[in-house]
């Protein structure tokens, strides 16, 4: 039997308190706003990876139907939630709940592809903890592992980086300009029993 341990609760409190963020900014817009945006239930880590331990777990990803409500809020929280420097951007050191409210508009990925069938899946216990960057274009670069436990850090890295190439982000672009977003950080707890 396959099981994952939450690694962090910070996420679950961004997607309970992302419905009364909509609900403010709703009230200020002329537009009605639909509440749900993503969700990330079991809070498995930031992303799927080729492992078996995955299987139970869903991951942020932002609904094609809300993605103008992402749109919509890029540029009302671009300054509170963005440090930036030339091109490049840093989610502010802000209190939890603003954090993780500005990591959902600005780090949510827009769409997750499948992983091809022939691509082989480990099953062997890990933790790991790393830090990443969105580039200007929507993909994951810059995968550093910061910490790894139960695999050798070479796989743990192949497999976080298998899992970064499925995803597709916005990309972030504020004032006819596109900019990065680095120093994101990310964890797993890869439970086998």
């Amino acid at each position: 039997m396959y099981e994952t341990s939450p690694v962090y609760a910070r996420p679950l409190v961004a997607f309970l308190l992302l419905p009364v963020l909509l609900m403010t900014w709703g009230a200020c817009s002329a537009e009605p706003l639909e509440e749900v945006v993503s969700s990330a239930p079991n809070l498995c880590g930031p992303w799927a990876l080729p492992h078996r331990a995955s299987y139970g777990c869903e991951y942020p990803v932002m609904r094609q139907s809300n993605e103008h409500i992402i749109r919509a809020l890029r540029p009302e929280l671009f300054e509170r939630c963005l440090s930036c420097r030339q091109d490049t951007c840093r989610i502010r050191d802000l209190a939890v709940e603003d954090r993780t409210t500005c990591e959902v508009v600005f780090a949510t990925p827009e769409r997750i592809i499948s992983f091809a069938p022939d691509i082989v899946f480990s099953d062997r216990t890990f933790d790991a903890r790393f830090t990443y960057a969105i580039d200007s274009g929507g993909r994951i670069t810059q995968v550093k592992l910061i910490e790894t436990r139960g695999m050798p850090s070479a796989q743990v890295q192949n497999l976080i980086q298998a899992g970064a190439n499925q995803l597709r982000y916005l990309p972030l672009q504020h004032n006819g300009r596109t900019y990065r977003i680095e120093a994101l950080s990310g964890a797993y707890v890869m439970q086998v029993r």
